[in-house]
């Protein structure tokens, strides 16, 4: 289940192309099924690096072994080209009784990492190796099911096994074989009965299926438990949050285990759990949660096979639940909900596996563009590249733009998640602050609405910043589209080539300040914010220098570039290619900014770059020129533009008063 849900997690969260690679059929097959293509093999199988070559060439290049049972693929997937790493969910003497050791020592010498659920875990099957792994983590597994405290499932399952409200309910769960102790669970059973002193019952309950062979050797013992009334094994269930509701304590009796879901499953729906000592990672896991809780009778430990001892322990920790309450098991559940945050367990496979990865965050900014947020979504989601996350910031749309981002993303079956202001900010630029404030990436991609892009945008900006060690941003050249997505132009390039010449005709990568003044500093070469990828400390810092922002309605862009690019040794990356369609329309922000205003917005830039002390020939005649070609483009009189320049200076002279 952890593989498939692994799986599920990566297409559905980062876009990542899954394959499973199975080495034999089973009851779940249909389910990896439905979450991606599947192709069973064999270790054995002559065919098998011929196989694996034609998935190296699809681009599966990197993977995921989830068991040791499957380490034998470890040299075959690294013959092939394939970097791996290795998760272990296995003890010593399943290692030895399967004959593993030898297969996961090689699969752990080859994998980027080899990763266990906790440091008990690690020394122990560490030790039981020929050699030691390459490398490893420590990485306690998420909690990859939805579990809750359900009070009225609790009453349901209780009043459906004959619990009495006053009764204690003890829980076990997972396949009923010697290695969970089912033996152990039957004696515990014998070890609650109840006495003269205390005629509360105590019911003992196993969640999943038994081993044919244990029920073989025990089968007249389980009888006799079941005829009591006391003892239930209602077989595999897929309701295991309603049971763990009903029950009181969980217990877990396995003799090696190295970190049971379940005793997450259980801390999350507010159940007090026992364990016996040295069978694994969950006494570890256990006690972390219980100290950082502060809460240390959540959890207990008996000496391994010491039923008697996880007896006492169960009804102590049963009754003291018991004469809580429900709300103080509620109030429980919610402490205990983050612990095991699944999203962060898979994020951090996914860098192990793919070490030079950018964590990028895409923010969608959208006000009222409901007509084209699907469009801009599926773009999103048709990255190449996988993403870290999808925001969309809403400005307080009055169209249905936050229902056509859900019904895009359900659509494509991926997570965004949407951030909706209730009032609108009032302009673009305070949105670009709250989109770095909300995003979590090392990298951020802010997408307008309206705006579209290559698969491949991502990829490309992301290699051309793998030669810009120092790079803040990158950016590509866009294509120019109409309302109706009808093409303008193919490429900025021709516009650039007035003042960048051939520069911008291929790809680079520049020293920030020496980008600002030979390119920046006449008029913006970046013509479509939606065509950049920033680091996101850098942009932050930037945002926070620039105070002034918001007095901005068009150019506030091209005055974020410069704070940018301006600081010592930075660098910008750029492609070539136009991967970047820029929407040009009635509608947007330019469009309905009156000349005066742009120009006026265009002079205050020019003033800023006079005042760096920019050491470029001409360049206040070059300025001069320009502004001079707009007026006459917007068919304004110097007179005319003095006088809106004057009145948007008081106007800007309010705005920041205020």
């Amino acid at each position: 289940m952890l593989l498939l849900a692994i799986g599920r997690f990566l297409k559905k969260n980062h876009g990542v192309k899954v394959q499973f690679l199975l080495l034999g059929p089973g009851g779940l097959l249909p389910q990896y099924r439905e979450v991606a293509e599947v192709e069973l093999v064999a270790a054995d199988h002559p065919d098998l690096a011929e196989r694996l070559a034609a998935i190296r060439a699809k681009g599966y290049d990197n993977a995921i072994i989830n068991t040791c049972a499957a380490s034998v693929m470890g040299k075959a997937l690294a013959t092939a080209g394939i970097e791996f790493i290795q998760l272990v969910h296995e003890m010593p003497a399943f290692l030895n009784n399967r004959h593993l050791n030898g297969t996961l020592s090689e699969a752990a010498s080859l994998a980027r990492r080899t990763v266990f659920p906790v440091e008990s875990v690690a020394r122990q099957v560490t030790a039981t190796l020929p050699q030691a792994p390459k490398a490893t983590e420590i990485l306690p597994q998420g909690l990859y099911s939805s579990v809750a405290f359900r009070r009225q499932a609790r009453e349901t399952v209780r009043a459906r096994l004959g619990v009495g409200p006053e009764d204690r309910l003890i829980v076990a769960a997972g396949y009923a074989d010697l290695r969970k102790g089912f033996d152990l669970f039957l004696q515990l059973w014998r070890n609650t009965d109840g006495t003269r002193r205390d005629q509360t019952r105590t019911h003992l309950l196993w969640l999943g299926a038994i081993d044919a062979q244990c029920r073989d050797w025990m089968e007249s013992e389980i009888d006799h438990a079941r005829e009591s009334g006391r003892f239930h094994l209602p077989g595999h269930v897929a309701d295991v949050q309603d049971y763990l509701s009903a029950a009181d304590v969980f217990a877990l009796t396995s003799r090696e285990d190295p970190l049971p879901s379940v005793v997450m499953e259980a801390l999350a729906c507010g159940l007090r759990c026992v364990v016996f000592e040295d069978s694994g990672g969950a006494p570890e896991l256990m006690k972390q949660v219980a100290t950082r809780l502060g809460m240390p009778d959540i959890v207990a430990t008996a000496p391994m096979g010491d039923v008697v001892r996880m007896a006492r322990h169960a009804t102590r920790m049963a009754n003291s639940a018991l004469a809580d309450g429900l709300r103080a098991r509620g109030r429980m559940c919610k402490k205990v909900e983050n612990f095991f945050p699944f999203d962060r367990y898979v994020e951090r496979l996914l860098h192990l596996v793919v070490p030079s990865r950018r964590r990028i965050s895409v923010v969608v900014l959208s006000y009222n563009y409901a007509r084209y947020l699907a469009g801009r979504l599926a773009t999103i989601f048709a990255q190449h590249y996988p993403i870290f996350e999808i925001i969309v910031l809403d400005d307080a749309s009055t169209d249905d733009s936050v229902t056509v981002a859900q019904a895009t993303a359900e659509e494509w079956d991926r997570n965004i998640r949407v951030v909706v202001n209730r009032r609108g900010s009032g302009s673009v630029f305070a949105q670009w602050r709250r989109a770095a404030a909300e995003a979590r990436g090392d990298w951020v991609w802010i997408a307008e609405a309206d705006d579209l892009a290559e698969p491949d945008f991502l990829g490309r900006l992301c290699a051309a910043l793998d030669a810009a060690p120092e790079g803040v941003m990158a950016f590509s050249d866009s294509r120019a589209i109409d309302s109706d997505g009808v093409q303008i132009f193919e490429s900025y390039k021709p516009y650039c080539a007035s003042v960048a010449g051939d520069v911008l005709d291929r790809d680079g990568v520049h020293m920030g300040a020496t980008f600002v003044a030979e390119y920046l500093s006449e008029r913006n070469l970046i013509l479509n914010a939606s065509s950049v990828l920033f680091r996101r400390d850098a942009l932050q810092d930037a945002l926070s220098r620039c105070g002034e922002l918001e007095t901005f309605e068009a150019a506030g862009d091209w005055r974020l570039y410069i704070e940018l690019l301006k600081a010592p040794g930075v660098q910008v990356a750029y492609v070539a290619e136009p991967l970047n369609a820029h929407r040009r329309h009635e509608k947007s922000v330019t469009g309905k900014m009156p000349s005066d205003k742009q120009l006026d917005e265009i002079t205050r830039i020019h003033h800023l770059v006079g005042r760096m002390a920019i050491d470029v020939e001409g360049i206040g005649e070059r300025q001069r020129l320009y502004r001079e070609e707009l007026m006459e483009r917007f068919g304004l009189t110097e007179t005319r533009a003095l006088s809106s320049r004057r009145k948007n200076t008081r106007s800007r002279a309010n705005r920041v008063k205020v």
